[in-house]
């Protein structure tokens, strides 16, 4: 096969993952809930994996010498290594301005005291969500 089987087909592939995992983590981020961050950051680590495996496969064909894959292998690993780190403190995580939930319990279709129905209770509008800082890169 010659240099078209890469071209038209690995440099597709090695485009889309490239670029489906910043995409996977910023709309992680911007999910309320940590476990459907998380859910977010193991797409994105998929990703950075067939990244890597596109990368080899390049060398392998002749298209990229080891040389100059390695910076992109360590940019791969490094963002692989903090999405999962950030996986691990999600497990743990609660969103904030959560309250735990409740059951929902059925009012009486005929309450024994229709004259003092519940008086409905004040509730107060979440407060907004402080920004994160930024990670520091991990070496």
């Amino acid at each position: 096969m010659g240099s078209e089987g890469f071209c038209s087909i690995g440099r597709d592939q090695l485009q889309g993952a490239v670029s489906s995992a910043p995409r996977l983590i910023a709309e992680g981020f911007g999910r309320y809930l940590p476990g459907d961050f998380s859910g977010y950051l193991r797409k994105a680590n998929g990703e950075l994996k067939e990244t890597l495996e596109c990368l080899r496969d390049g060398v392998d064909r002749g298209y990229f010498t080891h040389d100059q894959i390695v910076p992109l292998q360590r940019l791969c690993k490094r963002a692989s290594k903090a999405a999962t780190g950030l996986i691990a403190y999600l497990k743990t995580a609660k969103a904030p301005n959560e309250e735990p939930r409740r059951r929902r319990t059925r009012e009486p279709k005929n309450p024994k005291n229709p004259k003092n129905p519940k008086e409905p209770t004040e509730q107060k509008p979440p407060e907004p969500l402080e920004p994160l800082e930024p990670m520091e890169p991990m070496d």
